[in-house]
């Protein structure tokens, strides 16, 4: 191969540049295929602007780059790579190149990349993308300088082949199966030829995937190495059932087709269950942790059925131990309750389902998927269902799932709580189409069924969950599930992984698709927080219907899980758009309206989601339990209506009421008309309450906009001015919509007068933005003056509320009261001088008082006379009242009272006149308001204050003047602590220690406070009644004292610590929150620490746990189930304790046996006895007393030896553990079927399948098999010997063998059923066991020829005969005829090619054979090579037949005459020969005869040489073939298909009883003695031997039982089974 030396001129500069970026995939969406990258998403994904828009600020990363060997700081170190994976220089060979910015911003990494040439391909979390560069080396030199010098890029580097290689295949040998990631941007259609060019068996290739099957992994490196592979990973093999999952649910199809990136990465899950394998392999350090507090004991392990561990790796597992069971998000982390009681396996939970899921939050959790739900109380709205809702309702950004139940069985009602939650998200299980299971796209017949007793629909969407192929925990005793998997634990022959079913399967499909879902939220869309409800709002919408078209109903809800839908929509070639919304809140009575053009061609899903107020605790199980009800309107262009959730045929209809009863609103149109659509939210009763709304459809959200005045739109500085006065008049109002307005017309109009006094156009308003003008206007007549403001006064605008549409919100109008001029009131300026325009009367009449050094304000205002007569003018001042904002008046809380320094009425004189004025003060002040009380000042509170001071003529009030004076009293924080109850603050381990810490507002208004509390090695600590460390209080009004109670848990002990005595400080923090901004205010602060800490106090817990032989935890007492025994047998106990205290313990233990005569010995290291035990444990260690039973050979059979062990603290406490052991036999037998659960079969050849048994009672069996019945034409047998017996505790396998008739179809379909019928050796038990094997027969090339065996032909002439060939597969094919003969012997056919031969079809050919040199006997081959039309097939497997040909002379000898005649001799050395061979024959016998005599008293011969005598009959025995009545048929006979097997062991040759003289059996050395010694005397007659363990298959063929008792161990040994 040449190499180009260019690529290595810049090694040196990259290996020292600062190489350096997050996660955009490239490859553009085809029209041929339906698919749209993560790039293309964000571009079809829109945020529905309700309301005003909010800038999202760019995620920032962590700098890490996320690659295949792990999580790197590519500027701090250099990754450990594999030598043959390594490359510097990759960039230059595949144009392949990692750019790692600052941020998330993928708008500016396209830029930058478009800034060099080079485009996206490819994305790498966080913050980096890859890079496709130019195709030249010095562009793509270019290139790298330029990004590692531009200040916006933090990293550029190689992307190293082992990073596009799955990290299981770094160390590959042996040939592989493979799934390659293909890139979009350079032509890939001759890799396929490629691929086969270098060996693969089979290979498929589309435009965006390569299937590879048996390729060397010696070519791995090299794969990695071309620029046409984005990644290499195994390939996901048939019949693993997760993929399976993630197939059904379209995760794979969304990560192959659109965003590889979508793995979990980023996002926190949680999980509650049994328990966890935290060692296994498919969690990889992804485990936050494992936590007891809300589950019964502290043991995190899956003991039993491993469900936690299974439904963990579900939803977490990455696919470790076999790539083809990887979890739906394998990047995610997440911690785990477990609520498994070990002992008992039972679950239990501790504590409200809100604390549990309130604790997940706080340990950053926001998904929560629960595999477990009530055993009774079906359909009901119970406890759990309202704290699940409740906590939601509070905690919009954390999504619960829950397992609808496996009661499907019942019938309608039939989902568990807290399945019956009104916010989570119940989820059903659907088929699969495992092989011998329903095919996929129903929902399986288990799978609980809704509605909720309120007549909800439940569940909400369905999800794989038949043998779904998951992790299996290795300590787990009683498995759920069989092995799928060959990978096994490490060191163990438990298999690594179990299939289960259920809908605790499904959940966690559902739970891993939430979190991708989340992922893709905030990465694509730079969403930071995504809403619960919108999660959910985008699941529910993607949904399948299954089946005919009949969503919602009460099976499937709303249907299967499908994410691609959810996420990438399309109709066909065409990509949906998406518009969603989760920013409004809704009042009652109040609706919010959205419009889009759509092509309604193209369907419309439109799904309204809220999480809802807990519903009613008390109220019946048939009554409502929503609370807020919201109705989702869907209006088309001609005006035609579609209610939410009315529904017919799986579509919505027109006619129905509105829904009352759900908080998931759909509405689902197949097609429509195009044009303008229009989506409302209405709130028809109950509280505030937000919701998530998403729209898929084919179309754009129009620009309405909404001009609205509101109360304060209209301002005057007087509302009473004096005739002639110049009034500022000031207009002000918002578009309250989210689009921006064009130009448009605004108009003020005086309707006294009817003159506009004000007209203008307004330059376009953006969406949420105001505006606003002002102006003066001099009133000339006194009056009312009605002013109007009129918005858009042409109709410029389109808008969602005016003149036109829903309520005009356009218009708004003031009145003015104009009166005659005659007296006036001026305020002074703060400085005491008079205002000289209107400006500064505006000034002088405001004042503001800070309420921290005063309590009134006073203004100083002149009383002027401004008319021709001498007037007696009256002065009034209102009460002090509050302006809001809006300038509604409303009473003070305070009581205020107002002063003025004179009275009146005041005689003044004409305008000009000596006395035409006078000067008063008018004061407010606030009484309740003192800055000297003993207790602390008390501050005015904040807000507008104001009086109207009115002056008129006393003879002619219709003279007057009105002046508003106002003061802002300003907001003053203020903040008290105090901590109670903290001396002699403690707990013990597990425990809380509380104390109070009082809160107390010292300012003047209502304020919140946050309070949060720590410790040094951060132990949990919980304020308020919940379990967070951190709360925020209500607002305390001015001077409120509440006192929040703080509890510190001391920790779980864990290896004894925390030591008794260990002192922990606590330390809380309270803060005032900003009420304008809502962030805390860290200057009003207080730090408050309890004086001496918290003290952990003597804990002296312990634990005492019983387990059997086989390490097995018997549980407590009342859940011990019986063991049973035989005669003789020694039994083996384990007793566990452990000081889970944090201090030392005495301890002592004593059995009491129910049956003391059994022997009984307990021995812990040095100690020992039979009876009592005493010992001390120092906290963290454990004790493990060996306890052995013997049974008596003389117990009876049902005998019951129940055993209590007692467990004892010196002083106080103690804890029982029983065994119950009864003496019994148990028959049973364990199957174990191959992990595919299926045989395949190829036509013509035999199909294998091996089952694994194992005797699991406590006798030997005898075993007899059978097969159900099968197809004419199909042969099913045994390919390898079936044992007859099995002994107890021993396993043994078997391989079944079939064979399939000609032309059977390809595909599943047909199931073998193997029969085994067993029973003890003495025959008083029978059972029987069945082992199903789904049938897969493949697509197969047989083809099969018939022809006459023999035929003769005279010398020279040539001679016609007929060649049948058939199609005996089960594919269209072309036959490529063969034919061979010895040289001489001329052969032709009339065809050679056989072209399109249908299935079963014959053709006659037609051959021609000639000689004119050969004589006597010749062999002529005919075969054939068949090639699939479709070139489906597999390896094609043909026959070929031959035909004996003898060619005869014209008068000449033939045969053995012919051939001597042909060699010169005559035809008498015939008789010659024929005498010789007679004479050697006989001498032949004769020496045999005297050899066998010479052997009479040797070894007998051995096996081989027996079975060498019947070989060909053994063979045809073991080429079984059924028959009507047996598993074999053919020319071999039972017998003789016994005999065959017989012959294929080791045997002895039968020793006699004991007592009888007999030779040594065969196989042992002479002289071994005949008989063993008696039995002893003193022992019973009855005693039993201590007999060797029979073989796998029994007894030996032609043994009896004595025999083996005397000689068995001898056989064994020579045999080597022992």
């Amino acid at each position: 191969m040449r190499h180009n030396l260019a690529p290595f001129i810049l090694i040196g500069l990259m290996l020292t540049m600062p190489w350096a970026g997050v996660t955009e995939t490239s490859p553009q969406s085809s029209i041929e295929e339906p698919r749209w990258t993560a790039a293309e998403a964000a571009e079809n994904w829109y945020h529905s602007q309700g309301s005003p828009g909010q800038q999202v600020t760019i995620s920032v990363g962590s700098g890490l780059l996320w690659v295949q060997t792990g999580a790197i700081d590519p500027l701090e170190e250099n990754p450990i790579l594999p030598k043959n994976l390594e490359a510097n220089d990759d960039p230059f060979a595949t144009g392949y190149l990692i750019m790692q910015l600052h941020l998330n911003d993928g708008v500016l990494a396209e830029t930058i990349a478009e800034s060099v040439d080079a485009i996206i391909v490819d994305t790498l979390p966080e913050d980096a993308w890859v890079l496709r560069l130019p195709s030249s080396t010095q562009a793509r030199s270019d290139a790298i300088i330029q990004l590692a010098d531009n200040e916006q890029v933090r990293w550029v580097g190689a992307q190293h082949p082992a990073w596009r290689l799955d990290i299981d295949l770094h160390h590959a040998i042996g040939d592989l199966n493979l799934d390659l990631t293909l890139a979009l941007d350079v032509d890939t259609s001759m890799l396929e030829d490629h691929l086969y060019g270098v060996g693969a068996e089979f290979v498929h290739c589309d435009i965006y995937l390569c299937q590879v099957i048996g390729l060397d992994a010696a070519w791995l490196p090299a794969l990695t190495r071309d620029h046409r592979l984005l990644f290499v990973e195994g390939h996901d093999s048939i019949g693993i059932v997760n993929n399976y999952a993630r197939s059904i649910s379209t995760i794979d199809a969304t990560l192959n087709n659109h965003n590889g990136g979508l793995d979990g990465t980023g996002e926190v899950g949680a999980l509650s269950d049994s328990g966890l394998d935290q060692d296994h392999g498919d969690f990889n350090n992804r485990i936050r942790g494992v936590y007891h507090q809300f589950g019964p004991d502290n043991s995190a392990a899956d003991a039993h059925s491993g469900h936690g561990t299974h439904v963990a790796g579900t939803m977490f597992g990455d696919g470790n131990g076999d790539s083809s069971t990887r979890g739906v998000a394998p990047n995610a982390t997440f911690h785990f309750y477990q609520l498994e009681h070990d002992p008992s396996g039972q679950l239990a939970r501790w504590g409200s389902l809100y604390d549990m899921f309130r604790d997940s939050h706080q340990k950053n959790a926001h998904v929560q998927s629960n595999s477990w739900g009530a055993q009774s109380s079906w359909g009901q709205y119970t406890s759990d269902s309202r704290s699940a809702d409740s906590f939601m309702n509070d905690y919009d950004d954390f999504l619960v799932l829950f397992a609808a139940g496996n009661e499907g069985s019942q019938g309608s009602q039939s989902i568990a709580p807290p399945a019956t939650a009104k916010n989570v998200l119940t989820v059903g299980a659907s088929t699969t189409g495992r092989p011998g299971t329903t095919s996929a796209g129903q929902v399986a017949s288990f799978s609980s069924i809704g509605p909720t007793a309120d007549g909800r629909i439940k569940p909400d969407l369905v999800a794989p969950g038949v043998q779904i192929c998951s992790p299996r925990a290795e300590e787990a005793q009683n498995p759920a599930g069989w092995s799928c998997s060959s990978a096994r634990h490490t060191g163990t022959s438990i298999p690594l992984y179990m299939s289960a079913d259920g809908t605790s399967s499904a959940t966690p499909v559902v739970g891993g698709a939430a979190l991708l879902a989340r992922q893709f939220l905030r990465t694509e869309m730079s969403i930071p927080n995504p809403d619960s409800a919108l999660i959910k709002a985008i699941l529910i919408n993607g949904a399948r219907d299954m089946g005919s078209a009949n969503v919602p109903n009460m099976d499937e809800g709303w249907g299967q899980l499908d994410l691609e839908e959810s996420l990438y929509p399309y109709n066909g070639v065409i990509a949906k758009n998406i518009f969603y919304d989760s920013s409004q809140t809704l009042s009652p009575g109040l609706s919010y309206a959205y419009n889009y053009a759509i092509d309604g061609s193209y369907g419309i899903d439109v799904t309204l989601v809220w999480n809802d107020l807990e519903g009613s605790s008390s109220t019946s199980q048939s009554a409502s339990r929503l609370v807020n009800d919201l109705d989702l309107t869907v209006t088309s262009p001609d005006g035609t209506t579609y209610k939410g959730n009315d529904f017919a045929n799986g579509f919505s209809t027109t006619g129905g009421s509105k829904d009352s009863l759900n908080n998931v609103e759909r509405v689902r149109l197949a097609s429509g008309p195009t044009g303008d659509w229009t989506i409302s939210v209405g709130h028809s009763g109950g509280s505030q309450q937000g919701y998530a709304l998403v729209i898929s459809a084919v179309g754009n959200e129009n620009p309405i906009s909404d001009l609205a005045v509101f109360g304060g739109s209209i301002w005057a500085s007087q509302l009473t001015p004096l005739e002639n006065d110049y009034v500022l008049l000031r207009m002000a109002w918002v578009n309250q919509a989210p689009a921006t307005t064009t130009s448009y017309d605004v108009m003020v109009e005086d309707i006294t007068d009817g003159q506009v006094i004000w007209s203008g156009t307004r330059d376009p308003l953006s969406g949420g933005a105001s505006d606003s003008f002002s102006f003066q206007r001099q009133f000339t007549s006194t009056g009312v003056h009605t002013i109007r403001l009129t918005l858009d006064s042409t109709n410029n605008v389109t808008e969602m509320n005016d003149e036109v549409d829903g309520t005009n919100n356009n218009v708004i109008e003031l009145d003015l009261n104009i009166t005659a001029i005659g007296v006036r009131i001026t305020p002074h300026m703060p400085d005491g001088s008079m205002p000289s325009d209107s400006d500064e009367v505006e000034i002088a009449r405001k004042q503001v008082l800070d309420p921290s050094t005063g309590v009134e304000v006073s203004w100083d205002l002149t009383l002027a006379n401004e008319g021709t007569s001498d007037e007696e003018i009256v002065l009034v001042v209102t009460p002090v009242q509050m302006m809001e904002q809006s300038g509604a008046l409303q009473p003070t809380e305070d009581e205020w009272e107002k002063v003025t320094s004179q009275e009146g009425p005041f005689s003044l004189t004409s305008q000009g006149g000596a006395s035409d004025s006078t000067e008063v003060t008018v004061t407010m002040r606030d009484l309740d308001a003192d800055l000297d009380a003993f207790n602390g000042a008390r501050y005015a509170l904040p807000g507008t204050y104001v009086v109207d001071v009115i002056a008129y003529y006393r003879m002619n009030p219709t003279v007057s003047h009105t002046i508003r004076l106002e003061v802002e009293v300003l907001r003053v924080e203020g903040l008290e602590t105090i901590l109670a109850g903290t001396n002699g603050l403690g707990a013990i381990p597990g425990e809380f220690a509380s104390f109070s810490l009082s809160v107390l507002n010292t300012g003047n208004g209502e304020t919140a406070y946050e309070i949060s509390c720590e410790t040094p090695n951060r132990w949990a600590v919980e304020v308020g009644s919940g379990n967070s460390s951190t709360i925020t209080l209500d607002p305390l009004a001015r001077l409120q004292f509440l006192p929040v109670s703080i509890r510190v848990r001391v920790p779980y002990i864990v290896d004894g610590l925390p030591s008794a005595g260990t002192v922990e400080d606590v330390t809380c923090i309270t803060t005032a929150i900003n009420p304008t901004t809502g962030l805390p205010n860290p200057n009003i602060s207080t730090t408050e620490s309890a004086d001496n800490g918290v003290e952990v106090w003597v804990s002296r817990a312990f634990s005492a746990d019983l387990y059997d032989g086989s390490g097995n935890p018997l549980g407590p007492s009342g859940f011990i189930e019986d063991i049973s025994v035989e005669n003789e047998q020694e039994i083996s106990h384990d007793l566990v304790i452990e000081n889970q205290g944090n201090t030392a313990i005495d301890f002592s233990v004593r059995a009491s046996p129910a049956m003391p005569q059994w022997d009984l010995e307990m021995v812990a290291g040095a100690l020992s006895d039979d009876r009592f035990l005493q010992f001390t444990l120092q906290p963290g260690t454990s004790l493990t007393i060996d306890i052995t039973v013997r049974v008596p050979y003389n117990a009876n059979d049902g005998d019951v030896n129940q055993i209590d062990f007692r467990t004892e603290l010196a002083g106080a406490g103690f804890q029982e553990n029983r065994t119950r052991l009864v003496v019994q036999e148990i028959a049973d037998l364990a199957l174990q079927l191959p992990e595919s659960g299926v045989i395949d079969a190829t036509i013509g050849d035999y199909g294998l399948a091996e089952i694994e048994l194992e005797n699991i009672g406590n006798v030997d069996l005898l075993l007899d098999w059978s097969f159900g019945t099968l197809p004419d034409g199909w042969q099913v047998g045994f390919a390898s010997t079936t044992p007859g017996g099995i002994a107890q505790g021993s396993t043994n396998s078997v391989t079944i063998s079939l064979l399939v008739a000609a032309g059977a179809p390809p595909g599943p379909g047909e199931t073998l059923s193997i029969i085994i019928e067993a029973q003890t050796l003495d025959g008083s038990k029978q059972f029987q066991k069945v082992a199903e094997l789904g049938i897969v027969v493949l697509p197969s090339l047989w083809v099969t020829f018939e022809i006459d065996s023999r035929i003769e032909i005279p010398q020279g002439s040539p001679t016609i005969g007929n060649l049948s060939v058939t199609n005996s597969g089960n594919i269209a094919c072309d036959v490529l005829l063969e034919s061979t003969s010895p040289e001489g012997l001329d052969i032709s056919l009339d065809e050679e090619s056989l072209e399109m031969m249908a299935i079963g079809e014959t053709r006659v050919v037609t051959y021609t054979l000639n000689s004119n040199s050969l004589r006597g006997l010749q062999v002529v081959t005919f075969s054939g090579t068949a090639t699939g039309l479709s070139g489906e097939s597999n390896t094609p497997g043909n026959e070929s037949v031959t035909l004996e040909v003898t060619i005869t002379g014209d008068g000449e000898a033939d045969g053995i005459a012919g051939i001597l005649e042909s060699l010169g001799l005559p035809q008498w050395t015939i008789a010659v020969f024929a005498l010789l061979f007679v004479s050697l024959l006989g001498f032949a016998i004769l020496s045999l005869r005297r050899a066998n005599m010479g052997a009479v008293d040797t070894i007998a011969p051995s096996s081989g040489e027996i079975l060498a005598s019947q070989e060909v009959r053994r063979e045809a025995a073991l080429d079984v073939v059924p028959t009507d009545d047996d598993q074999m048929s053919g020319a071999v006979s039972a017998d003789e298909l016994a005999a065959a097997l017989e012959q294929s062991q080791p045997k002895l040759t039968l020793p006699p009883l004991p007592g009888m003289q007999a030779p040594t059996p065969a196989g042992l050395p002479p002289g071994l003695p005949p008989a063993p010694a008696p039995i002893p005397e003193g022992l019973p007659p009855g005693l039993p031997s201590m007999d060797p363990p029979l073989p796998p298959g029994g007894l030996p063929p032609g043994w009896t039982m004595e025999q083996w008792q005397h000689y068995g161990k001898e056989y064994l040994e020579r045999t080597g089974q022992v």
